[in-house]
C-alpha cells in the first residue's frame, strides 16, 4: 500500500525545517515530482536531496503551471532556495481544460449533427480557436521560465519525452529556453525509464533512481552513477524534443 503523507505545509515531503542546512532545493511539479504512485522515499526529490544533504520543499502536484506561480514565488521569496526542479504539469494554464472540452465537443458536433456549410463554419473556427490557444500557451510557459530564471537562481527543467511537454509547439518554447542564464534542461531518454508506479502508469522506483542519476550526473559530470536501462520503454515514446549539449566541467556552483 502506497502512503501519502504530509507536512505542515500540506505538501508531501519532510517539513524543510526538520533538516539544518543551507543546501535547499524547491521541485516544483506535476505527478512525477509528486511521486504520483510510489512510496516518498523511492521518489527523485527525496533521493536527490538525500545524495546532495539537502534540504528540500516538494511543491506538488500541480494541474497546470499556472497555479504554481503564486506559491512558488512565496517559497523563493522567503526560503530562498539554492536550486529549483522543476517538471512538468498537467497543463500550461486552466483554460487548456476547457480548450480541450470544447475542441472535443465540436468535434462531435461536426461528425454527428451539423449541415456542410455548418461544418465548413466550424471547422475555421476551431481551427482559428485552436491557433490562439496554442500561441498563448506558448508565451505564458516561455513568460513563467523568463521569470523563474531572473532570480538568479540555477534552475533545472525535467523534460520527459513521454509526457505533458512533448507537442511541437512547446517543444519550440524548451528550444527558445536554451538561451536562459541560470536555466538547464535534461531530457529523460526513453529507455530510462525501465518500471511503473503502483497505479501502472506513472513512472517507478527504478525510473525514479534513474531520473536522481541522471540529475547528478548533469550537475557534475564528475560524479560516477550507475543507471539501468531498459531496451524497450514501458511507456510508447513521444516527439522528440531538442537536446542539450552536456558540459564536462560541473554546470552550476550550486553552494
Amino acid at each position: 500500500m502506497i502512503s501519502y503523507d504530509y507536512n505542515d505545509l500540506g505538501l508531501r515531503g519532510p517539513h524543510p525545517e526538520q533538516v539544518s542546512t543551507d543546501k535547499k532545493i524547491l521541485f516544483i511539479g506535476g505527478s512525477l515530482v509528486f511521486g504520483t504512485g510510489i512510496r516518498y522515499e523511492d521518489s527523485f526529490a527525496q533521493k536527490l536531496s538525500e545524495s546532495l544533504g539537502a534540504n528540500h520543499i516538494n511543491l506538488s502536484p500541480a494541474n497546470d503551471l499556472v497555479d504554481l506561480f503564486e506559491p512558488m514565488e512565496n517559497i523563493i521569496e522567503k526560503w530562498k532556495p539554492k536550486m529549483i526542479i522543476v517538471s512538468d504539469t498537467r497543463g500550461i494554464t486552466m483554460g487548456d481544460w476547457f480548450s480541450k472540452a470544447i475542441m472535443k465537443k465540436l468535434k462531435y458536433d461536426e461528425q454527428t449533427m451539423m449541415s456542410h456549410d455548418l461544418r465548413i463554419a466550424d471547422k475555421e473556427m476551431r481551427y482559428g480557436f485552436k491557433k490562439s490557444t496554442t500561441l498563448a500557451r506558448r508565451q505564458i510557459m516561455y513568460m513563467f521560465f523568463k521569470t523563474l530564471d531572473l532570480y538568479g537562481i540555477p534552475i533545472i527543467l525535467i523534460n520527459s519525452q513521454q509526457r505533458l511537454w512533448k507537442s511541437n509547439s512547446l517543444g519550440a518554447v524548451l528550444a527558445d529556453m536554451e538561451r536562459f542564464k541560470n536555466t538547464k534542461i535534461i531530457n529523460i531518454p526513453d529507455d530510462l525509464v525501465i518500471d511503473l508506479a503502483r497505479d501502472n502508469h506513472h513512472y517507478g522506483p527504478k525510473s525514479h533512481t534513474n531520473i536522481t542519476n541522471l540529475i547528478l550526473s548533469a550537475i557534475d559530470p564528475s560524479i560516477q552513477v550507475d543507471m539501468e536501462v531498459s531496451e524497450q520503454s514501458t511507456i510508447v515514446p513521444h516527439t522528440k524534443i531538442i537536446e542539450k549539449t552536456e558540459k564536462k566541467k560541473p554546470w552550476y556552483k550550486i553552494w
